[in-house]
Parts: structure tokens; C-alpha cells; sequence
């Protein structure tokens, strides 16, 4: 969609909230070098407003392009926002300095992990990505170490956490963490068959045990999931359990569901 010939004109004229809408519309496009040049061109105007989202929107365009006067821009820019502790702010300083990369990488993730103290999530995605990509031993432990944080709760993360604990990413499996996040996440209905589809990769009796722990959910949608699995040989573990069994559980509306599809 093209972007309104008067807000550019207002944008080019100083307006910062105009600059500011122009900047996230180019942003949004993804198209390439280009677009970002242009949205930060925007930024940096709707910037005089020293609004600290804008603020922040700007110097993380920045560290997306990070030609290395972008880089000691950001350090200027966000620094006294930084000091007060925005946590999206200190986020975007731990970005910054693990772009520049070498000896500031450690203290670009000393940064991150701060953030996610203050509970920024996307400081959180931002390590977990780190780590899944160095998979250490200590990045591994860092990873499980979420399923007894209530960021557990977001399905991005609770997929990760459990897909890690089964043995996903190469990293070695923990049966514990994952029966505990599998256990947290039941009373959530999406984050909850998000996981059950992470199971499906699975098949062995180890994991049908996990399955079975959703028997006795009450939960009607994560019900009709479990007897999909059971019905469709994902459950290969002898069980007293059956697809006839679940299905006796389900109010009349939602087996004719189950039969349709």
C-alpha cells in the first residue's frame, strides 16, 4: 500500500509524529537495504521528539543495518534510557554490542540477560537464539533453567524449552524438565497443542507416558487432540487407554467434530 502523499510531505517538513509513521511504514515493507535506509532517515526525524519508544524503534533499526557509524549512534542515542533502566532500551544496547562482536560479546549478553530480568521476552528470544546456535553445555542449562520462569507461559518459549528437553536442537534430553514444562503448560489450550505437536516428532514410550498424563485434562480442544493422536497410531504405547475411551469423555457437540475431521 503506498504511504499518503501529505504525511511524507508533513514527515519532510519536520512533523516527528509524521516521521515517525512514515519510518514504521518502510519498516514494515522488508524488502531490503533500501526500506531500511529509509525508515532510519524517518527515525532520526521523528526522534526530535525524544519519545522513548521512537527513541528505541531508531536505534534498533540501527543495529539491524550496522555499518559502524550506526553502531557508536545507538550507544549515543539510548544510553540515558539505558541508565533508567528501560529494559527494551538495555535490550537494544546488549544487541548493539554483540554485533560488534569479539571482546563486546560477552557484555552485549550480560546486557540481554539484565533485560530479561526486567521482563523483556524478546531479550529472552534474543539469548535463547544465542544459545541454541552455540549449544553448549551452559547454554543447554540456560535453556531448561526457563521451565521455572513464569516467561515458561509464552508458547514461544515453552515450545523451545520442551523441544529442548526431548532431546531437539542436538542437545542432549532432560525427561524431567520436559514432563514438568508438558505438566505447566495444560492449562493453557494453545501453548498446550503447540507442545502436543512437538510430540508428534516423537515416538516412543517415554513420551506416549507424557501423552497420557492429558487423560484426565478437561479441557475439550487438548481432548479431541489426544484422541487425533490415539486414532492415528502417533500413541504406538499399549495403554488402557484408547481412542474409544477419550472420546466417551467428550460432550456430543465435540464428537461429531471429531468425526468430521
Amino acid at each position: 500500500m503506498a504511504i499518503e502523499e501529505q504525511l511524507i510531505n508533513n514527515a519532510n517538513n519536520g512533523d516527528s509524529e509524521s516521521a515517525y509513521k512514515v519510518a514504521l511504514e518502510y519498516r514494515a515493507k522488508n524488502d531490503g537495504k533500501t526500506s531500511l535506509d529509509t525508515a532510519i532517515k524517518y527515525f532520526e526525524i521523528a526522534a526530535t521528539s525524544r519519545k522513548q519508544w521512537i527513541l528505541n524503534d531508531y536505534a534498533l533499526a540501527l543495529v539491524e543495518r550496522a555499518e559502524a557509524s550506526d553502531l557508536e549512534k545507538v550507544i549515543t542515542i539510548i544510553s540515558e534510557l539505558c541508565a533508567i533502566n528501560n529494559s527494551q532500551s538495555i535490550r537494544i544496547m546488549g544487541l548493539c554490542f554483540i554485533k560488534k562482536g569479539g571482546e563486546y560479546q560477552p557484555i552485549g549478553e550480560c546486557l540481554l540477560n539484565y533485560s530479561s530480568q526486567l521482563n523483556n521476552k524478546w531479550a529472552t528470544y534474543d539469548l535463547i537464539n544465542i544459545r541454541l546456535k552455540r549449544k553448549r553445555s551452559t547454554d543447554r542449562d540456560y535453556i531448561l533453567s526457563l521451565s521455572d520462569s513464569d516467561l515458561c507461559c509464552d508458547p514461544r518459549i515453552a515450545c523451545i524449552v520442551f523441544k529442548t528437553a526431548i532431546g531437539g536442537y542436538g542437545m542432549k534430553e532432560d525427561y524431567t524438565t520436559a514432563k514438568k514444562v508438558f505438566t505447566k503448560t495444560s492449562s493453557d489450550t494453545s501453548t498446550h497443542l503447540a507442545v502436543l505437536e512437538i510430540l508428534k516428532e516423537q515416538n516412543n514410550e517415554k513420551y506416549a507416558k507424557l501423552i497420557e498424563l492429558d487423560y484426565d485434562n478437561t479441557d475439550c480442544e487438548i481432548m479431541i487432540e489426544l484422541a487425533k493422536m490415539y486414532r492415528d497410531g502417533i500413541v504406538v504405547k499399549k495403554s488402557k487407554i484408547t481412542y474409544d475411551s477419550i472420546v466417551k469423555k467428550l460432550p456430543e457437540k465435540y464428537k461429531l467434530a471429531l468425526e468430521k475431521g
